[in-house]
């Protein structure tokens, strides 16, 4: 249960990061606001996440 509690904690913490980012590109109108690279990166992170953790455990 404590990996799936780090898992929420780190998708929060990337969502919040990744909305940040895309919200900056908006307001200062450099590159494209689109949600798609949110949630795309978002997914990348936690995947990215999770291959760490199961290459930590293995080593």
């Amino acid at each position: 249960m404590i990996f799936c509690a780090e898992i929420e904690h780190k998708e929060t913490f990337s969502i919040v990061a990744l909305l940040i980012l895309e919200l900056m590109q908006l307001i200062l109108r450099r590159g494209s606001f689109d949600i798609d690279d949110v949630l795309l990166n978002t997914i990348g992170a936690v995947i990215g996440y999770t291959v760490y953790r199961i290459g930590k455990r293995l080593h």
